[in-house]
């Protein structure tokens, strides 16, 4: 008998774990215990905001692609289960991307607490002129120049303010939290920060691979921090931020990244890019090259990130992608 997996808390988390999950195994009965709205968005597509469409998946599609068991209380059966809680403001989930944008419509000027979810909000919104700004600079366990970049585009664009905190709005800087709990007993915990779709499309397939029974060689996935300034620029950072040495490279005129060098490990620790935003593909380039290719079976969930809304078009990554299933799976 095939086991059956349990999703709630996230209808996002739930499809691209649905996509994973269906690309490993055909027969696995997924079980969505949430109603599904009719569309899926991700806290990533907030870049759309203002706009016309937002590229979203329909309830209708969700449902032909993965044939899940849909808006089922409680399933009768044992089953694997995955419980998300997304970090939200008031009670709005980061990835409800048209229900985040009227409540802050309706509720007028917002200050939210300075993170690196609430500044990429705020230059997301800043675009379609929402009177959104963060208490403070951002302070996060990041490279310093990540920080101060980041931080200088916010000052430029004016949306660091010296208020307190609007009330309530807490929760939009935590983590989002999964838990995963099989039917034998066994059960592990996530905390995904930054809640953004580079980190969870990487945890969902992490997750999909627990359940298949593949463990070997799968660890458990790396922060990929990546703020963008729409049309402007965007800052990826990946790795330790305790270094003690780095090196610059320059990439083209207007891009450059930056290895960040562990002298006591003896090796290089982490990474940070400053891209122009002209040059998206730079984007996946980049972040493949940190890769472990040598041994492709070791790729995932790295290149998971391929699912993403700023990697989905880098076809190096998807050629990665491609070569795991062909060569470690099945």
């Amino acid at each position: 008998m095939w086991p059956c997996i349990a999703i709630s808390g996230s209808s996002y988390f739930a499809s691209v774990f649905s996509f994973w999950l269906r690309n490993l195994s055909p027969r696995i009965d997924i079980v969505i215990q949430d109603e599904i709205g009719k569309e899926i968005t991700s806290p990533r597509m907030l870049r759309y905001m203002g706009k016309k469409s937002i590229p979203a998946m329909s309830q209708e599609v969700f449902s032909r692609l993965y044939y899940p068991r849909m808006n089922i209380e409680e399933p009768n059966e044992e089953c694997f289960r995955i419980r998300i809680k997304e970090p939200s403001l008031e009670r709005v989930h980061l990835s409800s991307c048209q229900k985040l944008l009227e409540l802050i419509q309706k509720s007028g000027r917002v200050v939210l607490p300075a993170c690196i979810h609430t500044a990429q909000l705020a230059l997301y919104g800043n675009e379609i002129g929402l009177d959104l700004k963060i208490s403070g600079s951002l302070n996060e366990e990041a490279p310093k120049e990540f920080l101060e970049q980041v931080n200088l585009v916010l000052n430029e664009k004016k949306l660091i303010a010296d208020e307190p905190v609007s009330v309530g709005q807490e929760d939009i800087c935590k983590p989002g939290h999964v838990i995963f709990e099989a039917p034998y007993g066994w059960k592990t915990e996530a905390k995904i920060y930054p809640y953004f779709d580079e980190n969870i499309t990487q945890w969902a397939a992490y997750f999909s691979l627990l359940v298949v029974g593949m463990r070997e060689n799968i660890g458990r996935p790396e922060s990929l921090w990546v703020i963008e300034d729409p049309g402007e620029r965007i800052f990826l950072y990946k790795g330790s931020p305790r270094t003690e040495s780095s090196v610059k490279v320059s990439l083209t005129r207007d891009s450059y990244c930056r290895l960040l060098l562990s002298k006591r490990t003896k090796r290089i620790a982490g990474i940070f890019c400053s891209i122009d935003a002209r040059e998206p593909s730079l984007l996946g380039d980049i972040y493949s090259s940190f890769v472990e290719k040598s041994e492709p079976c070791k790729m995932m969930p790295e290149i998971a990130v391929t699912e993403s809304e700023l990697f989905k078009e880098n076809k190096l990554l998807r050629a990665l992608v491609a070569s795991w299933f062909k060569l470690c799976w099945g």
